[in-house]
């Protein structure tokens, strides 16, 4: 993995051309890194544009993140637009929080996606089929499965609610409000979908 240090001047010479704030283009990004090549020579000679945009946009951001800048000029460029190849020079810090936020919910998709996959493998087995000895197994199995997901279950729908609460009170809400509103939440949904569709 490249170090900090090598892409600092790289970073910073970025920076004053794009500060925090800035919106900028793949292929902006392209020939500013042609013009200011400090340290991007290799991912110049990438043949592919898709991956030598990557890679220049992956050492600008290692040299943005160093422990030697200040805070205030720490940045990351992120992807605004995957397909139209738009991005957005923010904070390291706005970076960092929106990742710490997404984590949660990453973590309780990896944790139920394999359980859940398993159960409704089984389920789709025609059991009946099966000899005695295989159709106990898949039964014995799909047991043990429902015996795990079921408290993981409650635990990430307890620690979702919580997450929320927390954020509406955050926003001027009361804890009785937040839990109300997220009662809410299922007729909102059908409501916002005919608002769509009127709009």
């Amino acid at each position: 993995m490249a170090s900090f240090t090598k892409f600092e001047d790289t970073a910073a010479s970025f920076l004053q051309a794009y500060p925090i704030g800035a919106k900028v283009r793949g292929e902006e990004i392209l020939d500013w890194a042609t013009q200011h090549a400090n340290g991007l020579a290799a991912d110049l000679a990438i043949d592919r544009d898709d991956k030598k945009l990557l890679a220049v946009r992956r050492h600008i951001n290692s040299g943005a993140a160093s422990r030697n800048f200040v805070e205030a000029e720490r940045f990351y460029i992120d992807v605004e637009d995957a397909k139209r190849k738009t991005f957005a020079v923010i904070r390291l810090a706005d970076h960092v929080q929106s990742k710490a936020t997404a984590a949660f919910g990453k973590s309780v998709s990896a944790a139920l996606s394999p359980i859940k996959s398993s159960i409704a493998s089984i389920d789709d087995l025609k059991l009946d089929q099966l000899s005695d000895q295989d159709r106990k197994t898949l039964e014995e199995r799909m047991t043990e499965l429902i015996d795990i997901l079921t408290p993981l279950k409650k635990v990430f729908h307890e620690k979702t609610i919580e997450r929320w609460v927390l954020r509406l009170v955050a926003r001027g809400y009361t804890k009785e409000q937040a839990h109300n509103l997220i009662e809410l939440l299922p007729t909102l949904r059908r409501e916002l979908k005919l608002i769509d569709q009127t709009t």
